[in-house]
């Protein structure tokens, strides 16, 4: 498909994106990238960004949502015909909704960039069946980018999904800095502890109960901030059970801002999770210059130097967990020079001004390859 795009620059518009993506306002990590990502781009005149709802509030609307995605495309040369579709995939549902509009795109002739999310995608694949992984790869090498998030799911992709090594590109999240600057470092009394994300087995947030609950009772001063939507009531009653309720906040489902202002008071993240991706909790906590205490699953070790910007602990080991959380409420010390090491790779690496240069030229490389399908 021809554009009016000038590669060098001097076109006489702006690239155009159609981002294909969940509803940013409650759809996890991608939600919060892509919110990021978008507020990060206001104002760049060289670039034109539109969002396409892939998903909806509910994944029963979720087809007709599709469709009118196929349909804005379809139309795109008579009046908005974007240089490059940009598709966030997860696992599940979202393999599929996703890859029948790179599919249709691609007989469009459109240019398409496939983006993977997603914890325990390997996992998801290992469980299709033969007919429908060779319809998965199918659709993954047709597109002609595919953005990975770590070198461990790059090995992925290419020895699994069939993708073409030059094709796939390591582009990690990212998060802007906190309004304003970093805050001092708490210096009240007792270790102050965040979860962020959903609650439930899959994250850990049992694990971390039973470590919080052990610190305690070896005499460390701590309390647990959860902010995440899941099964509260079983959480409730969980906090009850162990005789943490003076101990535990349990904050729920919580906007951006709210996320914001919760990392801006605590002192450690903690991220048991038994799979994951590349936690977007975990880089906004480094943005504010906080350690993290976190599983080595998926990207987490690329992520987390142990012992110097965090500690990576083994899945469902409440017992190392309690130990570090009892080590940073009796030494500030450790605590203090962990966050400054947190903040520096956020400043090295994950910083979303960063992020959008690289993605912008990633698009642009698409543009201007030379492969055909």
């Amino acid at each position: 498909m021809k554009t009016s795009y000038n590669h060098d620059g001097n076109g006489p518009r702006a690239l155009r994106v159609l981002l294909c993506t969940p509803p940013t306002g409650n759809s996890g990590g991608i939600g919060r990238l892509v919110s990021y990502e978008t507020g990060a781009f206001d104002g760049d005149r060289s670039v034109d960004v539109r969002l396409a709802d892939t998903r909806g509030r509910s994944s029963l609307i979720s087809p007709f949502k599709v469709v009118l995605v196929c349909a804005r495309l379809s139309v795109g040369r008579w009046l908005w015909q974007p240089d490059v579709v940009h598709i966030n995939v997860s696992s599940r549902l979202s393999t599929y909704r996703k890859l029948v509009i790179c599919l249709w795109a691609k007989l469009l002739g459109y240019r398409v960039v496939l983006h993977l999310h997603g914890s325990g995608y390997d996992g998801f694949f290992a469980r299709q069946s033969g007919l429908v992984r060779r319809a998965i790869t199918y659709g993954f090498s047709r597109a002609d980018a595919l953005v990975v998030l770590g070198e461990g799911w790059r090995r992925f992709a290419e020895a699994e999904l069939g993708v073409a090594a030059q094709r796939v590109v390591r582009l990690s999240n990212a998060t802007p800095g906190p309004v304003g600057g970093l805050n001092e470092v708490r210096k009240s009394d007792g270790l102050r502890v965040l979860f962020l994300g959903r609650v439930g087995p899959r994250k850990g947030t049992d694990v971390l109960l039973h470590a919080v609950r052990q610190a305690a009772s070896e005499g460390g001063d701590i309390h647990l901030d959860i902010a995440g939507d899941g099964d509260l009531n079983a959480l409730d009653m969980q906090i009850s059970s162990l005789g943490l309720s003076s101990r535990v906040t349990v904050h729920g489902w919580v906007t951006s801002e709210r996320a914001f202002a919760l990392l801006g008071g605590t002192d450690v993240l903690v991220l048991p999770s038994l799979a994951e991706h590349q936690p977007m909790s975990i880089i906004e906590a480094f943005s504010f210059g906080h350690p993290v205490i976190a599983t080595g699953v998926g990207a987490i070790p690329e992520m987390i130097d142990d012992g110097r910007n965090g500690w990576i602990v083994e899945v469902g080991d409440s017992t190392a967990i309690a130990k570090i959380l009892l080590q940073l409420s009796a030494d500030r010390k450790v605590l203090v020079e962990a966050g400054a090491a947190a903040r520096r790779r956020w400043e090295e690496d994950y910083d979303i001004t960063a992020h959008n240069i690289q993605l912008k030229r990633i698009w642009m490389s698409t543009i201007s390859s030379e492969v055909r399908h």
